[in-house]
């Protein structure tokens, strides 16, 4: 496990990437994956640099890391909480590990929110909504009987 053929591989300014507007997003190469992660925490993050593929680079690799470990030890908390649903102790750890991973996925963009907040628009992008708009206005007041 890990290297640089790990997982699946993405260019950033790939066709694919450029349509999800991802194309402003500065970044190089693919996350790769230490050689000493467990298996299952190796699975997730699997599973997280194929959910943003196009919008994760090399740099997040860490941030990756940190997000599987957090996925798998909120599942493991969670089956102990079905056993114990009463416990303090757990459900304070569930609740510090969920902010955790609140925090880690507006980082990485795992939600199309948190990568609207993440990616700005061109500012050619920005006019083009206001003057369809604005189209839109003219139009309909050219129907409306006055």
């Amino acid at each position: 496990m890990g290297g640089p053929t790990s997982g699946p591989q993405h260019n950033p300014n790939s066709e694919r990437s450029r349509a999800k507007g991802l194309s402003g997003v500065v970044g190089t190469g693919s996350p790769e994956l230490r050689e000493d992660v467990p298996p299952a925490v190796a699975k997730e993050w699997h599973n997280l640099v194929m959910l943003t593929s196009g919008i994760t680079f090399e740099q997040d690799s860490e941030a990756l890391l940190q997000m599987a470990r957090l996925i798998v030890r909120n599942e493991a908390i969670a089956k102990l909480l079905d056993l114990n649903p009463a416990d303090d102790k757990l459900n304070a750890t569930s609740l510090a590990i969920g902010r955790q991973m609140l925090l880690l996925s507006q980082k990485l963009g795992l939600t199309p929110r948190d990568r609207q907040m993440l990616i700005r628009p061109k500012p050619a992008e920005e006019a083009k909504p206001v003057s369809r708009l604005a189209q839109l206005r003219q139009s309909n007041s050219e129907r409306i009987p006055q």
